[in-house]
């Protein structure tokens, strides 16, 4: 176990004690985190944000003494385990939650429905606040990833967005005010009757028209059906939720250039994004709670 100023003392005048307050997993919107919470005068402590982190056995009654635990969002990838793409060991979620206080409150993206956390739990993904930060840096996120990839300007480039979403939303109107010939997917009525003039709406027929691709969609739309169609120069790029929306097996057997970007705010604008975390988790901490 690492810890971010673990033995800080209590700064507010007037409280009797600091939080006790893990970080665990989570990419490096968790791994800015500390530094915020040990500003405002938290002990905290971090656990699998590298790969050296040793995990305590889940009887070890260290896990009894965090009143306020941080997780990552995603919480899960597989339902199973935790989301640590920066730590080398899995970590089970049933273990994890039975081994913290009854008392504690996780903070965390969404948790598995069929978990079973027997201490209270924020999903730091209803906050609307916190969502839209999210929002922002994935849209820059997509378009920094691109540029990064292609060697012709966005301008004029035919680019389809798969979801009218929130995130295919911002994604397209970004994309749009770079003057791309920007068309959309959705197979949801009232996302297709938000659509602008300004944007095109369209099927997955017919791929060949585009040099980019980008899938917002966390549920299988790209497969044998409609990737022979897309051009093998084109990139293809899925920044939706495990388990993304492309048959990858297929993409790769055909060539095809597929590039999996799952948590751009996490690689992308991480301090942004933990500085709205912070001020969140702050918050619902309060001055009183203990």
């Amino acid at each position: 176990m690492t810890g971010a100023n673990r033995d800080h003392p209590a700064t507010a005048p007037g409280e009797a004690s600091t939080p006790s307050l893990l970080i665990i997993g989570g990419d490096r919107r968790n791994a800015c985190l500390a530094a915020h919470f040990a500003a405002a005068g938290l002990a905290v402590c971090t656990l699998a944000l590298d790969e050296k982190s040793v995990i305590p056995a889940w009887n070890d009654p260290v896990w009894q003494s965090f009143n306020a635990i941080v997780g990552p969002i995603p919480f899960s990838e597989d339902g199973k385990t935790l989301h640590a793409p920066l730590h080398a060991e899995k970590i089970a979620i049933a273990d994890f939650l039975d081994a913290l206080a009854e008392t504690a409150t996780l903070y965390a993206g969404t948790l598995p429905a069929d978990s079973h956390p027997r201490c209270r739990t924020v999903d730091l993904t209803k906050n609307l606040a916190l969502y839209d930060r999210n929002l922002v840096a994935t849209a820059e996120g997509v378009l920094q990833t691109l540029l990064n990839q292609i060697e012709f300007t966005l301008a004029g480039s035919d680019i389809l967005v798969a979801g009218y979403g929130k995130v295919g939303r911002i994604v397209a109107q970004r994309l749009n005010a770079l003057d791309a010939r920007v068309a959309v997917y959705s197979a949801d009525p009232r996302e297709r009757a938000r659509i602008p003039a300004s944007l095109r709406s369209t099927d997955l027929a017919d791929l060949s028209v585009y040099r980019i691709v980008i899938n917002t969609i966390p549920a299988r739309v790209f497969d044998a059906g409609n990737l022979p169609t897309l051009d093998r120069s084109a990139l293809l790029l899925d920044v939706s939720s495990f388990p993304g929306g492309v048959d990858s097996s297929f993409a790769a057997k055909t060539g095809l250039q597929l590039l999996r970007a799952p948590g751009l705010p996490g690689r992308k604008a991480p301090e942004t994004v933990a500085a709205a975390m912070s001020e969140v988790i702050l918050a619902d901490i309060g001055p009183g709670r203990p």
